[in-house]
């Protein structure tokens, strides 16, 4: 049921010929968020590895 509801989700933004790709992608590799990508990516490791007890 999640991944229907993904799907329509996502659906019309792909489809769409307006939607710019481009720009999505000059803002998805601007150091910024790819400095938060790293951090997300980075903090969840450190969660997954961490006793119960510590988290």
């Amino acid at each position: 049921m999640v991944l229907l509801l993904l799907a329509m989700a996502v659906n019309p933004v792909v489809r769409d010929g307006a939607f710019q790709w481009g720009v999505v992608a000059g803002y998805f590799t601007t150091p910024a968020v790819l400095c938060g990508l790293g951090l997300t990516f980075w903090l969840t490791a450190l969660v997954m590895v961490a006793p119960a007890g510590f988290a």
